[in-house]
């Protein structure tokens, strides 16, 4: 442990199954599995806002646990979202990508375009269509929102193949972005009009 938290993610013994129960847990909390392709079904019979809703609750357990890994320091004391946010960015992304993993939902990097941050998932069972990007939308803005704080919306700007790429926004630039994604114009430029808003 560092004074700012872990440094990485440990994923030893994160999942645990008690057959006898019948039980599934991860960091002690009871899971259940099902197939990713029913997780689709029920989103698309649910709708848009039923699945963000969903997304966000388990993005919000999510950013429980990494706030708890992350709080963990005798300079903790306070709000634990304050060391999260103090703590090294690749370190933090690790977290959550090992949070992303451990509930089957793909693989979580993140990348850096100036000053936009985007995050990438790879290979989710739910992306793909449409309303996976929608579930994943809530899953990560809620992640964020409850492990640093960072209330900002996380909207989807590319596909490519097995690869899902969101930009984080704060509230203020997401219906531009949206506007200008819906006409057409290309996500690449769509992050260097944000660069140009955020300097």
């Amino acid at each position: 442990m560092s004074e700012l938290g872990p440094n990485k993610f440990d994923p030893h013994r994160a999942i645990t199954v008690d057959l006898p129960a019948g039980h599934v847990r991860v960091a002690l909390a009871c899971r259940v599995l099902l197939p990713a392709q029913a997780l689709v079904t029920m989103c698309s019979a649910a709708g848009e806002a039923a699945t963000v809703a969903l997304g966000r609750a388990v993005g919000e357990a999510m950013g429980e646990r990494l706030k708890v890994r992350f709080a963990t320091g005798a300079e903790a004391v306070g709000d634990p979202r304050r060391v999260v946010r103090g703590a090294p960015f690749g370190v933090v992304v690790e977290h959550l990508a090992g949070e992303l993993a451990l509930a089957g939902l793909g693989a979580l990097s993140a990348e850096r375009w100036g000053k936009a941050l985007a995050l990438v998932v790879d290979r989710s069972p739910v992306a793909d269509e449409a309303i996976g990007d929608v579930l994943l939308c809530g899953v990560l803005a809620g992640a964020l929102a409850t492990a640093a704080g960072a209330d900002a919306a996380v909207v989807p700007v590319a596909r490519e193949g097995h690869r899902s790429r969101f930009l984080v926004l704060r509230d203020g630039a997401v219906e531009g972005v949206l506007a200008s994604l819906e006409a057409g114009t290309p996500w690449s430029q769509v992050v260097a009009a944000l660069n140009g808003a955020i300097a």
